[in-house]
């Protein structure tokens, strides 16, 4: 994984990129806790071989998985609150490629 601040006013602006074979979450968790980030913005996730996404189903109380296992792009403006240990709550839409 790479960082580097590209802009550092009011508000920091970061870019992380992973390596291939990086597991992104535990990438970006590690970046926040090395950074020791209170809080920020994930404003764009690029692409990726595959990823587990998911939706929260109310009925079953828990999130039902879906395994996309192939090179797709993705895009996020979520919140990413870290509270104690970072977390990391990101809404994604994504698109496969052809």
């Amino acid at each position: 994984m790479k960082s580097k601040v590209v802009e550092d006013a009011d508000v920091v602006t970061c870019v992380v990129v992973c390596d291939p074979g990086d597991e992104a979450v535990s990438a970006l968790t590690d970046f926040a806790r090395a950074e020791r980030l209170q809080a920020a913005q994930i404003t764009a996730v690029g692409a990726f071989e595959r990823a587990t996404v998911g939706w929260f189903d109310r009925e079953a109380r828990g999130y039902r998985r879906i395994p996309v296992n192939q090179l797709s792009s993705m895009t996020s403006g979520a919140p990413w609150r870290p509270a104690g240990l970072p977390e990391i709550d990101v809404e994604t839409g994504a698109s496969a490629s052809s």
